[in-house]
């Protein structure tokens, strides 16, 4: 049994229909990421725009940012049940995962957030 897997087993569990297994969180492979601002040479101190699962997986492959990760904002849908507009008044998203959907989300991105993240 591996480190992640005892911790959890140490914390109470939420079970809902679908709930991927921990080991398929961290087998799934990171998409290219799209740095918006970034310090040449370094994941440092970057703003990144894309999916923020796959950012994280991408940066979890990096030794200068694993496990040094301050702090990440996510910015996830809330579970509202509503459209969301851009400042033009064009669609700009559907926030419409409910229930065990939008649990799984929700926990994927925690779950690698965790790995990242430094101990302070």
């Amino acid at each position: 049994m591996d480190v992640i897997t005892k911790k959890l087993r140490s914390h109470s569990v939420l079970n809902y229909d679908g709930k991927t297994p921990i080991q398929d969180i961290f087998r799934i492979q990171p998409a290219k990421l799209n740095p918006v601002i970034s310090v040449e040479g370094e994941p440092r101190n970057q703003v990144i725009y894309g999916d923020n699962l796959n950012v994280v997986r991408r940066l979890l492959n990096h030794d200068s940012a694993n496990r040094k990760v301050n702090l990440v904002y996510i910015d996830p849908p809330y579970s509202t049940g509503s459209s969301s507009e851009s400042r033009n008044r064009n669609h700009a998203y559907h926030d419409l995962m409910e229930g065990a959907e939008y649990l799984g989300f929700l926990r994927q991105r925690l779950i690698k957030i965790r790995e990242l993240s430094s101990e302070s």
